[in-house]
C-alpha cells in the first residue's frame, strides 16, 4: 500500500499530465485557428452550393434559397465552435483552480511561470510563419 505522501505526490502528477493533455488538445485543435482556415472553408462552401446547384438543377431562385440557408448554418456553426472554446476555456480554468488549491506558495509560483512559457511559446507558434 502506497504512503500518504506517495499517493499524493502520484496524485499531483497524474492531475497535471492531464491538465497538460487537455491544455495541448485545447490548443491545438480549438485555438490555433490557421489563417487558410477561413479560405478552406469558403472553397468548401463554394463547392457545395456548385455541387447542389448542378446535381439538383436548381433554378436561381432556388439558388437564392441555398446561399441564405448556407448563410444560415454557418454562422449556426461559429456560434456552436464559440460555445465549445468557451467550455473548454472553462475547464481548464477550473483545472487550474483546483490544482493551485494543493499547492504551496512555491508551487504556484512554478505553476504560474510554467503557464506563461506555455502561453509564449503558444504566441510564437502561432506567428510563426506555417
Amino acid at each position: 500500500m502506497m504512503s500518504s505522501k506517495r499517493m499524493a505526490l502520484f496524485s499531483l502528477i497524474a492531475v497535471f499530465i492531464f491538465g497538460l493533455v487537455v491544455g495541448i488538445a485545447v490548443d491545438r485543435f480549438v485555438f490555433q485557428q490557421r489563417p487558410d482556415h477561413r479560405k478552406k472553408n469558403k472553397d468548401i462552401e463554394q463547392h457545395i452550393f456548385e455541387h447542389f446547384t448542378k446535381e439538383l438543377n436548381l433554378n436561381s431562385e432556388q439558388q437564392d434559397q441555398l446561399k441564405k440557408i448556407l448563410d444560415e448554418t454557418k454562422a449556426r456553426h461559429r456560434e456552436i465552435e464559440k460555445t465549445e472554446r468557451q467550455e473548454f476555456r472553462k475547464l481548464r480554468e477550473d483545472f487550474d483552480r483546483k490544482l493551485i488549491e494543493i499547492l504551496n506558495k512555491n508551487q504556484v509560483e512554478k505553476f504560474r511561470e510554467l503557464q506563461r512559457e506555455w502561453k509564449e511559446k503558444r504566441r510564437n507558434h502561432k506567428s510563426s510563419p506555417k
